[in-house]
């Protein structure tokens, strides 16, 4: 295996380096739409988040950049996107969407995935209200987390996904918002940096799922 990737990305690179495993989890106590225990939606509320080998989100510097990605990654990633009815994401990864999705380039290059980004709606979850403008993009200060999901579901009747965003990740977890985690561990290692769940105060037990 490849200590690292060959310059260029999406190019170039050995597909056994780029192989990851997903691990999905659901919470044992069964999902919840909010923290008085409402009847849950039909609808997922689920989080599709990279982790390193060293259990990190972010890079030493707060990169993002970092994953490693071949066809596979990005066939899978389109596949799930088909019952996805809005996106929730927090403001850097916004940032992050706003720069990447709508040029030409990307379009070029993966034309299914880029179309989805475009079309789908998006509320970004910021306490500071500005964000990079991007067509079909809704601010929120998330200040009532649940009342922004069941708008969403109502609005959209698909599934609610979360991009990466691992602080935003965390509070949906601690106020019972979210029901899936699904984790995309790379074969990196990051040598620091933020956890995945770092700010989590309670344990949370997951059960095992595909």
């Amino acid at each position: 295996m490849s200590s690292g990737p060959r310059a260029g990305s999406f190019q170039g690179l050995d597909h056994s380096f780029l192989s990851f495993v997903l691990i999905a989890g659901r919470r044992r106590d069964g999902p919840r739409s909010g923290p008085a225990g409402a009847a849950r939606s039909r609808c997922s509320r689920s989080c599709s988040a990279p982790c390193s080998l060293d259990g990190c989100h972010e890079g030493p510097r707060g990169e993002l950049d970092w994953g490693l990605h071949d066809e596979e990654f990005f066939d899978w990633n389109l596949r799930q996107t088909r019952e996805v009815g809005a996106l929730l994401p927090g403001r850097r990864t916004h940032e992050h969407f706003a720069e990447a999705w709508p040029s030409p380039e990307t379009a070029e290059r993966l034309p299914e995935a880029t179309a989805f980004m475009n079309a789908v709606p998006r509320t970004v979850v910021t306490g500071s209200g500005r964000v990079t403008p991007w067509e079909g993009t809704r601010v929120t200060d998330g200040s009532d987390l649940a009342a922004d999901m069941a708008r969403l579901r109502a609005a959209t009747g698909g599934d609610i996904a979360v991009f990466g965003s691992s602080s935003l990740t965390v509070t949906l977890l601690e106020q019972g918002l979210m029901d899936e985690l699904r984790i995309l561990l790379h074969p990196v290692v990051l040598g620091g940096g933020r956890s995945l769940f770092a700010g989590l105060k309670d344990r949370l037990d997951l059960a095992a799922g595909r």
